[in-house]
């Protein structure tokens, strides 16, 4: 997925709510990590060394018809985005209990979602599950 742009990545991290602990890969073999695997509906930061831009072309496709479910857990969860239509942060946590939902934004803060706001494909979200 991200071999475009490896040469560019300095590490990719993703947070394990069940264990409360950070995963993590570096592109440089040499340097031990944690993350294997990239997974549908699960946010990631990418820490880089210059900036690039990756474009991923393709279909999203979904088993028997079905959106990827959202696994979260209690507590802090990054979650990612990637409809092709607009939906709000209520409807992408639709059943989940959750207290509230921040987006990273492009300057690196932080802004709390109400449960109205849009989603943005390609973006992560910071949720608290009650």
């Amino acid at each position: 997925l991200f071999s475009p742009i490896l040469s560019e990545i300095r590490s990719i991290y993703a947070y394990d709510t069940i264990n409360s602990s950070w995963l993590i890969y570096h592109p440089n073999s040499s340097i031990p990590g944690t993350l294997s695997r990239i997974n549908p509906r699960t946010g990631y930061f990418l820490i880089m060394k210059n900036l690039a831009t990756l474009t991923i072309n393709g279909n999203i496709t979904y088993l028997n018809g079905t959106y990827p479910s959202l696994n979260v857990n209690q507590g802090w969860n990054i979650i990612g985005i990637h409809n092709l239509t607009n939906k709000t942060i209520g409807q992408e946590l639709s059943g989940v209990d959750y207290g509230s939902a921040w987006l990273l934004n492009q300057s690196g803060g932080y802004e709390q979602m109400s449960n109205l706001d849009l989603t943005k494909s390609g973006s992560g979200y910071w949720v608290y599950v009650n």
